[in-house]
This record gives structure tokens, C-alpha cells and sequence, in this order.
């Protein structure tokens, strides 16, 4: 409905940031629980079209990095999504969920590329989060599996720990990662 109300609108705001940044976040917002394929890139295809044009008329515009770093994570580019949020965090440092989300993107590329660098950045970032919002258990389970990757189990384990103390619930990756790094660590 959102949508329907704001395209015929459009016309009259190809030059506003704000217009086309929230535009570009609702059909992210809208792909986000889409869950037919091609519906879905449909959906991301317009996200992008609307928040490109903003990036285009303000390439230092928050929401407008904020929401590409989340469309490109979206559609598995972790690399894109990790420059977009760096980007971001560097215009706002009190993100948590941000400094998250950045952590997580860094957390998957070196899962797949095993380049530990990444772990560095995820554990740079993941702390930040949690510096921001002490009750983020997710930040130290993904912290704890980037100490493992980088052999530091005694690091691994302290936050596994809290990662578990936190009585945060898990998604079903998460609560997989938690069942692999316990025994590994010697956690029951």
C-alpha cells in the first residue's frame, strides 16, 4: 500500500534523497518476506533502482548506505554489503545493530574465503555492537567461532560463554554454530 502511494508521487521527487532512499528501503522491506524467487529479485531490482538514484543525488547519505549495505547482504554479496555499512558506520558510530550487521558480513566472508583478515574485522566490529548493546549474545557466538578460526580457544570459549549466558534466542544457524563450537571448546 505503501508503495502504490508513493510511485505516482515519484515524478515529483527524482531529486530527493529522502523520497527515493525510503522508497528503495520499503520494496527491500516488502523482498524481505516475498517467498516466490522471482517475485523476490523483482522486488530487489526496484530497491536497488530507487536507492541507487538517491545514492546518486547524496553518495553520503546514511539511510541510503545503511539500506544498500542490507540489500546487498540481502542478496549474498557480502563483500558490497560490508563496504556500504563500513561506509555508514563511519558517519554513525552509535549503531549497534549496524556495527552488527557489519561484524556479521565480515563473519561470512571469512567463512567463505577463510581469509582470516575478516575475522579480525567481524571481531572488531561484533565488539563494537556489544560495547553499544551489552545484551547482544549474537555478537559473542560469532566472535567465539572467529577466535576458533584464528586458534584462539581460550577467547573462543569466554565468549561462547557469554554468548550462552545471554539467554539471547537463536535462529536456526545460530543455534547450529552454538551446537558445533561447545563440544569443540569443551561446553556443555
Amino acid at each position: 500500500a505503501a508503495i502504490k502511494q508513493l510511485l505516482p508521487q515519484m515524478d515529483n521527487f527524482e531529486d530527493d534523497v529522502e523520497a527515493n532512499a525510503a522508497l528503495g528501503s520499503t520494496y527491500l522491506q516488502y523482498a524481505d518476506v516475498i517467498k516466490v524467487p522471482e517475485d523476490k529479485k523483482q522486488k530487489l531490482d526496484s530497491a536497488s533502482i530507487y536507492l541507487e538514484q538517491a545514492q546518486n543525488i547524496d553518495p553520503n547519505d546514511e539511510a541510503t548506505l545503511s539500506a544498500l549495505g542490507a540489500l546487498n547482504m540481502t542478496r549474498g554479496d557480502y563483500k558490497t554489503a560490508a563496504e556500504y555499512y563500513e561506509k555508514y558506520l563511519n558517519k554513525n558510530k552509535t549503531d549497534d545493530y549496524g556495527f552488527f550487521v557489519y561484524g556479521y558480513c565480515n563473519y561470512q566472508l571469512l567463512k567463505n574465503t577463510g581469509d582470516n583478515g575478516y575475522a579480525k574485522d567481524a571481531i572488531s566490529a561484533m565488539q563494537n555492537s556489544i560495547r553499544l548493546n551489552p545484551q547482544n549474545g549474537k555478537g559473542d557466538l560469532y566472535m567465539a567461532d572467529c577466535y576458533m578460526a584464528l586458534g584462539d580457544e581460550d577467547e573462543a570459549r569466554k565468549y561462547l560463554e557469554k554468548a550462552i549466558a545471554s539467554g539471547n534466542p537463536w535462529l536456526k544457524e545460530e543455534q547450529d554454530l552454538l551446537n558445533t563450537l561447545k563440544p569443540k571448546l569443551g561446553i556443555q
